[in-house]
């Protein structure tokens, strides 16, 4: 996995999004499910597949539809201890 360029050293976040190989996804949220850690798609599979805005006009999003399977919202908080921390790093 890895961070968004630049997170923490040249902006913040209110949530932490990982970017998972493709060929890992699965396997890291069975990890993740596993080891009881919560994980989100925080934006779904893409806004254009909500029904609300299914029939809005859109653009090309094949790069939408190719990231949004892969970027998975980890636990994020201040009251996350090292413990945990070093376990997420693990999962």
């Amino acid at each position: 996995m890895r961070l968004q360029r630049g997170v923490g050293d040249k902006w913040v976040t209110m949530t932490l999004n990982v970017f998972v190989p493709e060929a890992d996804v699965t396997g890291t949220l069975e990890r993740l499910d596993a080891a009881g850690i919560e994980w989100r798609r925080w934006w779904g599979l893409g806004c254009h597949r909500h029904p609300a805005f299914a029939d809005v006009p859109r653009a090309d999003l094949s790069g939408t539809d190719k990231l949004a399977a892969r970027v998975i919202g980890l636990p994020f908080h201040d009251n996350l201890t090292d413990a945990t921390l070093t376990e997420l790093q693990h999962a």
